[in-house]
């Protein structure tokens, strides 16, 4: 996690780089708290291979999110995208 904080110090400019410390802070408990819950309604109901299955599922777009950030923040952090917005 102290890498991913470093590249989001380098990566964001101006006043939001706050926000985006606090979002990515918050999300590491929320997604631990989400889940336990949702790994014991689906395990108890279907079967922890369906949940595992399922959440591998719902993670796919994060991690293709994952490889094209880097690019995404460029273009938005670019001199011509701060111009127009």
């Amino acid at each position: 996690m102290c890498i991913r904080t470093g590249i989001a110090v380098v990566y964001v400019y101006g006043g939001v780089r706050t926000a985006w410390l606090g979002i990515f802070y918050m999300c590491i408990p929320t997604g631990i708290s989400v889940g336990y819950v949702y790994g014991g309604v689906v395990s108890g109901s279907v079967g922890w291979r369906c949940a595992f299955f399922g959440e591998a599922i719902l993670m796919l777009p994060f991690a293709m999110l994952g490889f094209t950030i880097f690019h995404l923040l460029e273009i938005i952090n670019s001199s011509i995208y701060r111009r127009f917005f």
